[in-house]
């Protein structure tokens, strides 16, 4: 079968995008609640992670 690049995705692969996007979301999400745990340990890593949290 070739499917044709410009096809909507199957309902399995929209399910497999959903997944992923919800556990990108909860590792950004508990990272910046740990991130509290380490402030102040290393000063580049407190610039790195405001920026992080700006673009988020």
């Amino acid at each position: 079968m070739n499917e044709h690049p410009t096809s909507q995705p199957d309902e399995a692969e929209l399910e497999r995008r959903r997944a992923l996007r919800d556990r990108r979301t909860h590792d950004l999400v508990e990272l910046m609640a740990r991130r509290g745990e380490l402030a102040g340990i290393n000063p580049w890593a407190d610039t790195l992670i405001e920026g992080v949290a700006w673009t988020a």
